[in-house]
């Protein structure tokens, strides 16, 4: 149940924004493991925030952070 919840809100999240996954390329993600990915609204003014998420030790604080500020960004773990 869980994983087709998870199928459909990735499914979503594919046509509505970018999806990156920590050391791998956009709209590319690791299928064999679970890994945690970042997703952002498709926004080209994102993409250098995005890059210095990415490089930021600290990534799951930096993103609580840009919660508070009402940025949309979800940060999930699932199995894909």
């Amino acid at each position: 149940m869980l994983k087709i919840q998870l199928q459909k809100a990735l499914h979503f999240a594919k046509s509505k924004f970018t999806i990156t996954t920590k050391g791998v390329d956009k709209n590319c993600v690791d299928r064999k493991s679970s890994r945690m990915a970042i997703i952002y609204p498709v926004d080209e003014q994102l993409i250098s925030k995005q890059q210095k998420i990415q490089k930021i030790k600290g990534v799951r604080r930096k993103i609580k952070r840009k919660k508070m500020k009402k940025k949309i960004i979800i940060f999930f773990t699932a199995i894909f």
